[in-house]
């Protein structure tokens, strides 16, 4: 994937002040879609690097892979995504951190 890689590298930014300091905003607004081993969920947020899904059951915990497909989500595109858990939430919800994306749904995330 080093198109991506390139792409990355291209939008980092100095972390901003505040007590956000994330390289890549979050979006609360306009949750994604998800398809994962035949079943729906829907994103709390995300960004550019990763999202946050809810009511997942993160079977491995902490370091599992998690792969699927993003649907929707305004104008975002459909694509692949291969990801990592960094996170189990005692609400249910999952962070992840995206270690493949299908190119024209990262395009198409960073022109919200």
């Amino acid at each position: 994937m080093p198109g991506f890689k390139r792409l990355l590298a291209r939008l980092k930014r100095p972390a901003g002040s505040g007590s956000d300091q994330r390289q890549h905003p979050r979006v609360y607004d306009r949750p994604l879609k998800l398809l994962i081993d035949g079943r729906r969920y829907k994103t709390l947020d995300w960004s550019m690097s990763g999202m946050r899904i809810a009511a997942y059951p993160a079977a491995g915990g902490p370091n599992a892979t998690v792969a699927g497909v993003i649907l929707a989500g305004g104008q975002v595109k459909r694509g692949e995504f291969v990801a990592e858990v960094v996170r189990v939430l005692p609400d249910g919800s999952v962070g992840v951190r995206f270690v493949k994306l299908w190119s024209e749904t990262f395009i198409s995330m960073n022109a919200r």
